[in-house]
């Protein structure tokens, strides 16, 4: 992982642990005003009573009732406290992220300097074989290009789920998709292939649409690939505020119609989230290619289907035959169900089998 990768998945944990404090700081704000609320009404009680034993009663109910909100009231100061040191924290992170991507973007700048300079160079040198011995000259063939996968995650907010145990008691958890370790799982699949030195895989982790427009922009991807939550024909995406991250949701026909404005579209869209090819058909104006799901997919069967697959693309497998693999993984893996949801959409008179986006040098005879 690359120190910008880290860097923003440390982001997005900072945001994720903040959105745990501030629900707990309004759960002991809740508490103090409650408990404030109850002790004022049980020292009105205690005005009212004529009855000694029961004015006493009232009363020491009443302290008790302001020592809890006492209390309460200082956890609240303590998570308030946290939240400043977080806030803190995701500013120093998101100034690291600044510098290191200007860091990175001077690097790149050198190294297109470097690889121009060696290519006039180069045609200098062919130019002089031409002029001297014509015949001999050779000028070498091209690399294979190597292909750019922008991988998109965003996990702003936690699937909510309230169950009842068997002493009755009602448990609400919230559960995160582990959407970093599908990117670590991938990477390690992509390390092992044939065909690994012609890959790059960019990951933007807690991604907002802007991140989307940007990294559109600057890799020109051949792949984009969406890890998340989808609702009702959009994509939720993080909204990028530091204090009160919330879900997002960017429509297919914006995605599309971003993709539409640039000159080097995605030949392949890979959508890795629940009921994501529901309007996905607006990706088709400029995609040859979108694979994704018909319902609900379980976060394991999610990481297995994006391993799989692109263990099989790094292989030099078509799109049509990695598809296909990546469902024989998930029976594999026993998540049946999950593999009945994988289907694919692609422009009139395209072949997914004749899909080949990663093609290695031909050895020689």
């Amino acid at each position: 992982m690359s120190r910008i990768d880290s860097l923003r998945s440390e982001l997005a944990r900072l945001k994720q642990s903040e959105g745990r404090l501030r629900k707990e700081l309004a759960g002991h704000e809740a508490t103090v005003a409650v408990a404030r609320k109850d002790a004022g009404s049980k020292r009105q009680s205690a005005a009212r009573s004529r009855n000694a034993s029961s004015i006493n009663s009232y009363l020491r109910s009443a302290v008790s009732l302001d020592h809890k909100a006492t209390e309460s009231g200082k956890k609240a100061a303590a998570v308030a406290e946290k939240i400043g040191r977080n806030a803190k924290d995701q500013a120093s992170k998101q100034a690291a992220i600044a510098s290191a991507e200007e860091d990175l973007r001077k690097e790149r700048e050198r190294a297109d300097k470097k690889r121009r300079r060696e290519e006039l160079t180069h045609a200098r040198q062919v130019h002089g074989l031409l002029q001297s011995a014509p015949h001999l000259a050779r000028i070498p063939e091209p690399k294979p290009e190597r292909l750019r996968v922008l991988y998109v995650t965003a996990n702003p907010e936690a699937t909510e789920r309230i169950y009842q145990r068997d002493d009755g008691s009602v448990v609400e958890e919230g559960r995160w998709l582990q959407t970093d370790r599908e990117v670590r799982d991938v990477r390690k699949a992509l390390k092992s292939a044939l065909h690994r030195d012609l890959i790059d895989l960019e990951h933007l982790p807690a991604a907002t649409f802007a991140d989307l427009i940007d990294g559109t922009n600057e890799r020109r991807p051949h792949v984009i690939h969406f890890s998340g939550h989808a609702a009702e024909g959009a994509l939720l995406f993080d909204d990028g505020l530091v204090h009160s991250t919330q879900a997002r949701p960017i429509p297919l026909q914006w995605i599309a119609d971003l993709l539409a404005a640039t000159t080097t579209p995605p030949i392949l869209v890979v959508l890795n989230a629940c009921d994501s090819l529901v309007g996905a058909e607006a990706l088709l104006e400029t995609v040859a290619v979108i694979i994704g799901m018909r319902g609900e997919v379980g976060d394991i069967g999610a990481r297995v289907f994006a391993v799989r697959f692109y263990a099989a693309i790094a292989e030099g497998q078509p799109a049509g035959m990695a598809l296909q693999q990546a469902r024989l993984g998930l029976k594999d893996a026993l998540l049946l169900d999950d593999a009945s949801l994988l289907e694919s959409l692609s422009r009139s008179g395209t072949d997914l089998d004749q899909v080949v986006l990663v093609k290695g040098q031909t050895p020689a005879a």
